[in-house]
């Protein structure tokens, strides 16, 4: 067993599979972009034996980039490394005076980049002045210095993962007594869902709204629909 492990380990690195997989069609990062970080930590690594290729150095420089929301790379007896990598999606970006960023599904934050302009939900409004580089690294769901934007990004994570949010809603607004409002596509109103309590009867009973209620009377009737008060939808002219 022994001769055979250290066979197996003198053998020279044959191939370097890099599998990007991606949850939408706007790609971030390419294989090109892959190689080349691989190569800054391991720049022999065509030419160097298998047994010398440090996975865990490879890992630790690629989640690095704040486009990768995971990554595994691993060896195999025949020579070949492969390098696994999950694509960070955004689904909010937020705007402050300073900077703008988008937030991952995972909370990580990820540049704006100026190839790519991703059509996701807008978090804006009386925010602290975030600066995108004080932000490098922080995972949105895990910080007690930004509990409004934690909050913000939870809505906006929410209305992602439901159809008909997801289709109509483009911004999260937080208004200067610190409440949430969101603005639909369509229609000339806005929605005040004021603060995080009763957080799933509020959306059911917006949802129900726009199913059921809307309809009834036009996309143009209200100015804005309340969510505030406790098993009601209040809408104002």
């Amino acid at each position: 067993m022994f001769l055979i492990q250290q066979k197996q380990g003198e053998k020279l690195v044959s191939e370097l599979n890099i599998e990007i997989s991606y949850l939408s069609s706007d790609k971030y990062i390419v294989n090109e972009d892959i190689e080349a970080t691989i190569l800054k930590v391991e720049p022999e690594i065509r030419t160097k034996s298998i047994k010398d290729i440090h996975t865990l150095s490879i890992e630790t420089e690629l989640i690095k980039n704040p486009y990768i929301a995971d990554v595994d790379v691993y060896k195999k007896v025949n020579g070949e490394i492969h390098v696994m990598i999950k694509q960070r999606h955004p689904i909010a970006r937020v705007e402050t005076s300073k900077s703008s960023f988008y937030i991952g599904s995972d909370g990580g934050i990820m540049p704006v980049s100026t190839k790519i302009g991703s059509h996701v939900m807008i978090i804006n409004g009386h925010l602290k002045n975030y600066n995108y580089n004080d932000l490098i690294g922080l995972n949105i769901r895990n910080s007690e210095e930004s509990v409004k934007l934690a909050q913000a990004f939870e809505l906006a994570s929410y209305m992602h993962t439901n159809e008909l949010f997801n289709s109509l809603m483009e911004q999260v607004y937080i208004n200067k007594h610190g409440e949430f409002e969101f603005v639909p596509k369509l229609g000339k109103h806005y929605v005040l869902f004021g603060d995080m309590s009763r957080l799933e009867e509020k959306f059911s009973n917006l949802e129900h709204f726009y199913r059921q209620g809307i309809s009834q009377v036009g996309w143009d009737a209200y100015s804005k629909v309340n969510l505030k008060f406790e098993n009601q939808v209040v809408c104002t002219k």
